[in-house]
């Protein structure tokens, strides 16, 4: 074998080592892109019922978050005024001139907890059915037992605290029980904001 044809080979090997190189850096980028979703198809995620229950219910309470902050705290807004096609809640309202408006919602953190927890009410309970069939389905003995909802807002997080207990029998038994939802946002921002604004009002104009 001359020179040529053993340079040829060797450009030819480095080549290949390259298209391989690059076909395994995609692959990892689509399973990296992708995983979470393959987990899902697969069913993989149920073997956490923790991590089941925190990517089952994420979107659903992020879209309800979403919805209170546009309408000023409120799902249904009693006294609202449509702004960009929201119905933004009246925080303080007064329909006398030169008179200082009345705090509708003085508790508004309190307020928005109690707005997320009723909201979501419907989405834990199908999202721990969704949970427990996949475990019956994988010849698993499911016992739950309902609990409490409890919404936290606390910075730059909003906590739900879900006081359900699960029971799983196969070849042992595990319970887990406090499933812990959290969500990065800054709810506690608006509301901490909002409170000391007529905090400071009120203070000067009792």
């Amino acid at each position: 074998m001359d020179g040529k044809s053993i340079f040829k080979n060797t450009k030819g090997q480095v080549t290949i080592f390259i298209i391989l190189a690059i076909v395994i850096v995609v692959i990892g980028a689509l399973i990296y892109a992708f995983f979470p979703k393959i987990k899902s198809s697969m069913g993989l995620e149920t073997r956490n019922p923790y991590s089941y229950m925190q990517s089952c219910l994420n979107d659903k309470v992020e879209a309800v978050i979403t919805n209170l902050s546009l309408q000023g705290g409120s799902i249904n807004p009693e006294g609202s005024y449509l702004y960009l096609g929201n119905n933004l809640e009246y925080l303080c309202y007064t329909n006398e001139y030169y008179k200082l408006c009345k705090v509708q919602e003085p508790f508004i953190k309190e307020h928005i907890e109690k707005e997320i927890t009723k909201s979501i009410m419907s989405d834990v309970q199908n999202c721990f059915n969704s949970l427990t069939e996949n475990y019956k389905k994988r010849g698993y003995g499911v016992l739950l037992k309902d609990g409490t909802i409890k919404t936290d807002i606390l910075p730059r997080k909003t906590l739900i605290s879900l006081g359900y207990q699960l029971e799983l029998k196969k070849s042992s038994t595990k319970n887990y029980d406090k499933f812990n939802i959290v969500l990065n946002n800054n709810l506690y921002n608006f509301s901490n904001s909002y409170s000391s604004y007529w905090g400071i009002n009120l203070r000067l104009f009792p």
